[in-house]
């Protein structure tokens, strides 16, 4: 099937999901398919979003315990998939849901999963009918298998297939919830961090479309500004927004207020200089003359006077995730002796959940590569998964205002009983909310607040998943923990076994500018200390170590060694390791760079195995990010294609073995015309964006250098060739011996597989490929 190009193919059932054979046959096979998978068999198709090889099986318990243990055999391969044969006989209703967390791409219908109805016609039985309705959300193809006799008049294979097509039509329409949330059906996400983070323009529009969250607020704020007009209070009442973004919970507040016939005063404060700017704009557009824009940030800024009111929209998909009790508990300065919060209180809670792609797309790489993708805290809107268990426990909780300065470290120990056996993956996250009295908002199933899309559930992936039998116990333990800078949750299981504890990535309090460059795959040549110093200055006044390190690099001249010195004597590679100082390499302006950018390359490649969509970006020190770091990651990472910036040809910067290419190859004696591909020293900058595949092979050719760029006769002087840099031919040469050229003088192109861009043309007089880290400014003459 592999060799024949096929995009898909189903493998026969292991015999332990038909009852018979032994269980060594069945473990003989998935080894066998294993290996396979495991050695690229189907390497070509890893890039499609289909596992392009399944498992038939059949859709019963035996049938779901023999994919379990194959797939597991197989180390939960993702190019491995089930087709599932629906035969639903003695089934339960939550052994089937089972089968809503796999990585079902077919649902095979053969003869004997229909009945006939009173009129004749075959149907499903009512199981097997409200499986294949879920599954249909999950894009599966539906194989009918055709009877091999047709006793009656409506038994043959068109009446099946009209029945099947009749229940895909007759599936509800999406809500305008559903429709967004379908779009990020099981995509995993980094938490927002607005504390540390400005948000971007579009995400603050997104949100602000959510049809029931402020309306939601507003009717809190109606409620305390009702009962505090009722009570007799003096007017006018103090409120402020804490994080007013571009102002929606704002306008929930002045309409609260005017509903409810009082007067109040308004404080916005807001960080984010973009969106202060919005605020001032809607003030002046809206009319909001009761209300005071303040920009800065809530946590040094001095209120003039004492508020009945704080209102904030601080909570993330866990409640507290997003720092909200640290950035309350410092605000609660602001407020009166009798004020009080909006919202008043929130509770995180968990559930084990079964979710298999979930786990495989953590573990392959989906924040970096390696464990640490199995120790981030994900948001996610979980579409494959499956709750062994109908229990949701509460975890951690949190009450505005707080009167005894306690700590907001929490501890909780919760077990849970699993249902049917299953396969645990992690555990799912919620948040309920009590805005002010009878008003919240909420992400728990059970107090779902219904038509909301601002959350979606956090993922706690455990690094290895656990299989649980019906009755047993799955014991869980989770804390929250901060020191003087940062806030983590860590978790653990006892039962059914003792587990590592693991632990997520900080959030940090003072958001230092460096830690946010964790997940980053840039690789700077930081010989010099100028690029450090150049960073650290940026950082003044963020963090005493920061400024440490600033007037260390500041007071002394450049070198690699004095980067060591003012990092160790600061602590800063201690506390970021994101920062990895190599052995000084000795280079050469020019022509000696290429052996320090591979081994750059070397460092980065054995910090870990990664993902095929991995990039090593090489940025100068006077690179200036124009785009969030989420997304450009987000866009390199996308793919597994390397991105070079090429000159344009009438720069003479190409160059080739047999002669002067275009002008004299069809007059060059030189040249052999049998041959498909030409050796070519295409010219590129050396800023460029490597794939995972390239700079492994880049780091093995570098024994080429710099035999590779002579026989190229790069500066040779010699007609038909070109001079430069070392490290503007090396590497795209290293990585193709030969291109296939194509087509007369005045259409030649070159095109090469894993680079992006389109075919490079001789004769464009424009820069080509992809050019993410380079641009070429050039003014356009005056009319």
């Amino acid at each position: 099937a592999a060799h024949l190009g096929l995009q898909y193919a189903i493998l026969p059932p292991p015999h332990a999901a038909l009852g018979t054979g032994t269980s060594r046959s069945s473990c003989g096979y998935a080894r066998a398919v294993g290996d396979l998978l495991a050695g690229g068999l189907f390497s070509l198709a890893a890039m499609e979003e289909a596992a392009p090889v399944a498992l038939r099986v059949p859709a019963t318990s035996d049938g779901w315990r023999a994919w379990n243990c194959f797939r597991t055999l197989c180390d939960h391969h993702a190019q491995l998939s089930c087709a599932l044969e629906l035969s639903v006989d003695k089934t339960s209703d939550k052994e089937l849901e089972r089968w809503l967390a796999e990585p079902v791409r077919s649902v095979i219908l053969p003869p004997s999963a229909f009945l006939l109805n009173r009129s004749g016609y075959p149907v499903l039985p009512k199981k097997a009918k409200a499986l294949l309705e879920k599954l249909f959300r999950h894009q599966v193809q539906v194989i009918i298998c055709e009877p091999a006799t047709s006793a009656g008049e409506h038994e043959g294979l068109l009446p099946r297939q009209s029945y099947v097509a009749q229940l895909f039509q007759a599936l509800p329409p999406l809500s305008q919830a559903d429709r967004f949330a379908y779009t990020h059906k099981d995509t995993l996400q980094a938490p927002l961090q607005p504390l540390a983070d400005n948000l971007e323009s579009e995400t603050y529009e997104l949100f602000e479309t959510d049809p029931v969250k402020y309306a939601r607020y507003q009717e809190a704020a109606f409620i305390f500004f009702t009962e505090r007009k009722e009570q007799g209070r003096p007017m006018p009442f103090c409120a402020m927004v804490l994080g007013a973004g571009r102002g929606p919970l704002v306008e929930a507040t002045l309409k609260a207020a005017e509903r409810a016939e009082v007067q109040i005063e308004l404080y916005a404060v807001e960080k984010n200089p973009n969106a202060v700017h919005a605020l001032r704009h809607r003030k002046r557009r809206d009319g909001w003359t009761s209300v005071q824009v303040v920009p800065g940030d809530m946590r040094s800024w001095t209120a003039p006077k004492k508020a009945d009111v704080i209102i904030s929209e601080l909570l993330g998909s866990f409640g507290d995730n997003e720092l909200s009790p640290e950035c309350l508990d410092g605000a609660q300065r602001f407020l009166a002796d009798d004020g009080v919060c909006i919202p008043t209180s929130y509770t995180a809670a968990l559930t084990p959940v079964s979710a298999p792609l979930l786990w495989a797309n953590a573990r392959q790489g989906a924040a970096g590569g390696g464990v640490a993708d199995l120790e981030t805290a994900y948001v996610v809107h979980l579409q494959h998964a499956f709750y062994p268990c109908r229990a949701i426990k509460d975890c951690f909780e949190f009450h505005h205002p707080k009167s005894d300065g306690s700590s907001n470290d929490r501890s909780a120990d919760l077990d849970f009983e699993i249902e049917v056996d299953s396969l645990v993956h992690g555990f799912a996250g919620y948040f309920d909310c009590v805005l002010y009295g009878s008003e919240r908002i909420s992400i728990h199933p059970e107090t779902f607040s219904v038509g909301m899309f601002s959350w979606f559930p956090m993922f706690f992936p455990l690094r290895h998943p656990q299989y649980l039998r019906k009755g047993s116990i799955i014991r869980s333990h989770w804390w929250r923990r901060h020191d003087a800078h940062k806030v983590w949750y860590e978790w653990a299981l006892s039962e059914p076994a003792p587990t590592e504890v693991q632990c997520t990535a900080p959030h940090d309090m003072l958001h230092f500018a460096c830690d946010r460059l964790r997940q980053t795959f840039a690789l700077v040549d930081i010989g010099s200390a100028r690029v450090l110093r150049d960073m650290a200055g940026t950082w003044q006044g963020q963090s005493s170590t920061a400024r440490h390190l600033a007037q260390t690099l500041g007071a002394r001249a450049d070198g690699a060694g004095l980067v060591a010195e003012a990092l160790d004597s600061a602590g800063f590679r201690r506390n970021h390791p994101i920062f990895n100082l190599i052995e000084t390499v000795e280079t050469e302006y020019c022509f000696g760079l290429v052996s320090a950018m591979n081994r750059l390359l070397g460092e980065a490649l054995a910090s870990g195995p990664g993902h095929r969509n991995d990039k090593f970006v090489f940025v100068s020190d006077t690179t200036l990010p124009v785009k969030p770091f989420k997304t450009i990651q987000r866009q390199l990472t996308s793919d597994d294609t390397s991105h070079f910036c090429f000159f344009p040809v009438h720069w003479l910067e190409w160059s080739n073995t047999s002669g002067l290419f275009g002008f004299l190859k069809d007059f060059n004696p030189w040249h052999d015309a049998s041959r498909e591909t030409e050796r070519m020293a295409l010219k590129h900058h050396q800023w460029m964006v490597l794939s995972r595949r390239h700079a492994e092979k880049a780091v093995k050719a570098d024994g080429m250098f710099p035999s590779l760029l002579k026989e190229l006769k790069v500066n040779s002087g010699l007609p038909g060739t070109v001079s430069g840099c070392d490290d503007e031919f090396w590497h795209f040469n290293a990585l193709y011996s030969g291109v296939n050229v194509t087509g007369s003088l005045e259409t030649a192109s070159v095109h090469f597989n894993g680079i992006a861009g389109e075919d490079i043309k001789y004769d464009s007089h424009r820069l080509q490929g992809q050019c993410d880290t380079f641009v070429y400014w050039q003014s356009e003459p005056r009319l």
